[in-house]
């Protein structure tokens, strides 16, 4: 009986510890999901359409962008 009443306890002790690590990766994806939320990407946007205006190809990725768009409506997709 005592054996087999060990063996029960390792088998939830290891059930219990594959919990343990299943929790702490979810917890390690949520706080990378929380920096990735809280970063302010304003300063990279602006910097980033700023180098795309200097080296001209902000407008032609605008009218791709808005060419794109009519496609789509006109193939009933609309914008989403």
């Amino acid at each position: 009986k005592l054996i087999a009443s060990l063996a029960e306890g390792d088998a939830a002790l290891a059930e219990r510890r594959q919990q343990l690590a299943v929790e702490e990766q979810k917890l390690a994806r949520w706080k990378a999901e929380n920096v990735r939320r809280k970063h302010n990407y304003l300063p990279f946007l602006i910097n980033l359409l700023k180098v795309l205006a200097e080296k001209q190809q902000l407008v032609p990725l605008i009218d791709a962008a808005k060419e794109r768009q009519k496609q789509r409506a006109a193939a009933g997709g609309g914008a989403k």
